[in-house]
């Protein structure tokens, strides 16, 4: 099947494995950068954004463990509350250990970015303990350890 759509637009795969890194699509000529992977790889495709700031919410066992910034605007603020709901709704399906990314748009409003399972997750120079304590959380849970 042939997907048609207006460009730009954001691209990333969907599903457990990343087959690919996001992208933005400014033309079909952009297509040639997916060489390699499957067109029958399922995507999310998504209107482009322009955001202020990024940043990332370490999450173990449920508890956010700390705030880095990692793109953008480190002086503009985002609400830590946005990032509790997020949490709080992924409750128990969550991974033992893993990161949500939040930022605020250009019209003030806050949106997810994505959430990532800690199995491979960068850590964007957060504290060692934290980074360890989720990684250590995560592989526990995948293992079947206690």
């Amino acid at each position: 099947a042939r997907i048609e759509t207006a460009v730009p637009v954001f691209i990333k795969p969907r599903g457990r494995a990343k087959r690919f890194t996001g992208r933005l699509i400014e033309s079909p000529l952009d297509i040639g950068r997916f060489y390699g992977v499957s067109r029958r790889c399922p995507v999310w495709l998504s209107t482009p954004v322009d955001w202020l700031t990024e940043w990332r919410a370490y999450v173990v066992r449920g508890s956010i463990r700390a705030l880095k910034h990692y793109a953008g605007d480190p002086d503009v603020a985002i609400d830590p509350a946005f990032v509790n709901e997020i949490v709080d709704a992924l409750g128990g399906d969550a991974p033992a250990g893993f990161s949500v990314d939040v930022g605020r748009l250009a019209d003030g409003r806050m949106a997810l970015v994505e959430c990532n399972d800690g199995y491979g997750l960068g850590s964007y120079a957060v504290d060692a303990a934290v980074y360890t304590d989720l990684i250590v959380a995560r592989w526990t849970q995948l293992v079947g350890s206690p």
